[in-house]
Formats: structure tokens, C-alpha cells, sequence
């Protein structure tokens, strides 16, 4: 997920949450958890924290037969009825044979063995963090399967992928909150609004590219074209005729100008009608987040709603980690932003910048010592944080400033320019007691 900077909005996504790394993590820090003896009078109440996430202990497989897709296999069922071993992990052949037959299946049960234990491992990292500040507790983690699975849309594309879209409204979310009034954080590891997952098992190349910019083209810059410029496509040059100058392909033709708009229409339409199908061995997931550049500015107006419907409560946010960028829609948005809402990212220590590229967040949590990593862990961290302030008397308000006050500030480079913003360090912080 370590793309350069300025690089794409959406890309080739690191596999945060395998089986394997969950159950690691998980051992990690129960180890640490019964590890720690802490005083009685530390031990806070099971809703101080609220988690709304990927809940242990649930249906995942009746539900998305109940709400998505009655004709739903199990596992045993697949192999069965196919003729394979899904235990020895064949993505080749679990794509084969169960996403032709059964995409939506597939689809589900790849996202049930990524995510199923993401709740759990968020209340297990607010368990940890709180023992380093010397406190201790269970945590309430409230099933987000219901509104997740309930709001699942399954299409494909003109390349023969499958797209999930997925919409996580405030309206549920905020019922649900509702039924904790004691409750003074509440954590969302997984986004607010609309997203989409693709399971990219098939792209086109296009002269051994795999790119929408595939075509060549001459740049004019022109006033009078609605973004300042026009572009011709297979245009080499200007060449002098007929008293004035004209652009020409490498034959001489002249070629007539296009819009920006016409040109990314034109470019991806020959993309798709002259592109060479290929198969990905393993295909992997393409994500557009919530909080991307084109999504941010809706996405938050629908998060600031639970932030004031709460104002009691601090709301603490995954900002994602798919180069998601609410730089722009943050200064659009600064006289409405909730004085409670704190949104968090991972920091990429090693270069000195957010992790994957996530910009505008308020702040970012260095989460070396915790297993797996990315927004969805330092969202936690920090939760924790923030409910050790607000133990301390701290109103919702005062608690995101404390904890901002708390860190390191840090400069980065990104998107062309020098970025100011906060790095949290668990293992630096020290909180009076």
C-alpha cells in the first residue's frame, strides 16, 4: 500500500487482516492483557468505550443468506458439491470454481475470513492500550453485521469483476449509540457513508499497459477551453497550413481538439474495446474508500451527524488506509467540524509520512507495537487515550485537544507540499495519574 506521493487515489491493497495476522495479534496482546496486574480501583465499566464493529460470537453466514443471497454455501457444502479442499487455501481454485458458480458466495466468504475477527482485535487493542495508562476493562462491542450486510450491493463490471458497494448510514449507527447513554467514546474502526470493494481477477492491458492513460496525445493550453487547455489525441505536434497552426498525428493528419472531459471518455472507451483481457494468479482487492477526495465531502456531512447527535460523547474515526485525502473537504467543512470528533490514521514511521498516503487527519498513531497494523488499530489507540481524559473530567472537547497536545508535531511532504499535523506515540505518553 506504500505508493509514491501524489499517486493514485485507489490501489493495490495490502491484506491487513488474513486469518494468520489476526490471530497473531490476537495472541500478542491477550498475552500482554492477563500478563498485567492492575488495581481494582483501575477497573472501568464495560460501555465506557463503545466498539461498533465486526462482532465476535455472530452469524455471518445465516445472515448474508438471510439478507443477500438465499442459495448461500457453506464451506463443507462447496467442497462437496465442487469437488475441492478449500482448507489448503487455493485462491486459483476457490476463484475457478466457487466465483463462477457462486460470486456472491466467494465474495462473502472471502470478506467473513479478512474481517470476521476485526472487532475483536479492536477491543483487544483497547484492552492493551488502556493497561499501559494503568487501566484495565471489558469492552462493549455493538454487531455492525447488521447495517454492513443489510446495505450490500453486487455488481460486474465491464472487465468481468466483481464490485461490492457498500453503505454504512449514520441513522442506525446512531441508534445504536443511543442505547449506551453512559457510555463517553465511541470507536469506529470501519467508515461512515459509501465505499466499495473489487475483487480484481481480471484487467486489461492495452500495448502492455494496465492504465487509462494509455493513449498519446498533444497538450495545447488554450483560455478559451473549459479547464484552460485542449488535448489531441495521437497529436505529435504543430505544423504550419493554410495560413495558421494545426496539430498532426505522426502521418501529417490533422487531429481535432477534446475537451478534458471528452478525452478521458474517448481514452477509456478505446481502452475497453481494444484492451487484452488478462487473468490475475491472485487476484487481489481494489478499494475505494469513504473517505477518498471525490467521496470525503458527503461521507463527512453524514459522519457529523453521530458527532451532533452526541456532543456528550467523542467519536473516534478510522480515516482509512487507500490514500484517502479530506484535505480539501476538511476546509470546506472547518465551521461545522463536530469539536468531538477525532479522526486517526496509521503513521509510516520508516518514511516519515501517514501511512498509505491517508491525509487530513487530526491525528496519527505510530502503532509499531501492536500486530497487524493500519487505521482500524491506531483508531483504538487513541480511543483509548481519549477515554483516559475524559476519566479524568475532561469534556469531549478539552479530550481531543489534551490528546493533541499530547503528541509530537510533525511535518511530512505530500501532495506537493509541507503538511503540519500530530504523531501519538503509546509507548512516549505519559498521562498524570
Amino acid at each position: 500500500m506504500t505508493d509514491a506521493l501524489g499517486e493514485p487515489k485507489t490501489h493495490k491493497t495490502r491484506k491487513l487482516f488474513t486469518r494468520r495476522r489476526f490471530l497473531a495479534g490476537l495472541a500478542a496482546l491477550a498475552a500482554a492483557i492477563s500478563a498485567c496486574n492492575i488495581e481494582p480501583q483501575n477497573e472501568i465499566p464495560k460501555d465506557t468505550t463503545l466498539v461498533i464493529d465486526i462482532a465476535p460470537g455472530f452469524d455471518n453466514e445465516g445472515l448474508v443468506r438471510r439478507l443477500i443471497d438465499p442459495n448461500f454455501k457453506t464451506k463443507v457444502e462447496l467442497e462437496q458439491e465442487l469437488g475441492i479442499d478449500l482448507a489448503i487455501n487455493d485462491r486459483r481454485q476457490f476463484n475457478k470454481k466457487v466465483l463462477e458458480k457462486y460470486p456472491i458466495t466467494a465474495l462473502a466468504h472471502r470478506f467473513i475470513d479478512g474481517y470476521g475477527g476485526h472487532g475483536q482485535l479492536v477491543a483487544d487493542t483497547i484492552k492493551a492500550s488502556r493497561l499501559q495508562l494503568g487501566y484495565r476493562g471489558d469492552v462493549q462491542i455493538e454487531p455492525l453485521q447488521p447495517i454492513f450486510v443489510g446495505n450490500l450491493k453486487f455488481v460486474k463490471n465491464r472487465e468481468g469483476n466483481w464490485t461490492v458497494s457498500a453503505e454504512i448510514p449514520p441513522e442506525p449507527l446512531i441508534e445504536r449509540i443511543a442505547r449506551f447513554p453512559n457510555s463517553k467514546v465511541v470507536n469506529l474502526s470501519f467508515p461512515v457513508g459509501s465505499f466499495s470493494f473489487t475483487l480484481v481477477q481480471y484487467e486489461l492491458s492495452w500495448n502492455g499497459k494496465k492504465s487509462y492513460t494509455t493513449l498519446p496525445y498533444y497538450y495545447q493550453p488554450d483560455s478559451a477551453a473549459p479547464h484552460g487547455f485542449y488535448i489531441y489525441p495521437f497529436g505529435v505536434g504543430e505544423v504550419e497550413r493554410y495560413g495558421r497552426k494545426v496539430v498532426v498525428d505522426k502521418d501529417g493528419n490533422e487531429v481535432e481538439p477534446m475537451t478534458a472531459k471528452q478525452w478521458i471518455e474517448y481514452d477509456e472507451t478505446l481502452y475497453y474495446e481494444t484492451g487484452q483481457k488478462i487473468e490475475n494468479e491472485d487476484p487481489y482487492v481494489f478499494i475505494e474508500g469513504a473517505y477518498n477526495e471525490d467521496k470525503a465531502l458527503d461521507n463527512l456531512r453524514k459522519l457529523f451527524q453521530i458527532c451532533n447527535r452526541f456532543p456528550d460523547k467523542n467519536i473516534v474515526v478510522a480515516g482509512g488506509n487507500t490514500q484517502e485525502n479530506i484535505l480539501e473537504a476538511r476546509y470546506s467543512l472547518k465551521d461545522n467540524w463536530p469539536p468531538n470528533l477525532l479522526m486517526v490514521a496509521e503513521w509510516d514511521a520508516a518514511n516519515g509520512r501517514p501511512f498509505s498516503q491517508v491525509h487530513g487527519m487530526d491525528l496519527y498513531v505510530d502503532t509499531k507495537t501492536t500486530y497487524p497494523k493500519g487505521s482500524s488499530i491506531a483508531s483504538p489507540i487513541a480511543a483509548t487515550v481519549v477515554e483516559a481524559l475524559r476519566l479524568k473530567g475532561l469534556s469531549p472537547a478539552e479530550a481531543v485537544t489534551k490528546v493533541i497536545q499530547l503528541s509530537k508535531e510533525v511535518t511530512y511532504l505530500g501532495y506537493g507540499q509541507m503538511n503540519s499535523t500530530h504523531l501519538l506515540s503509546l509507548d512516549a505518553l505519559r498521562l498524570e495519574r
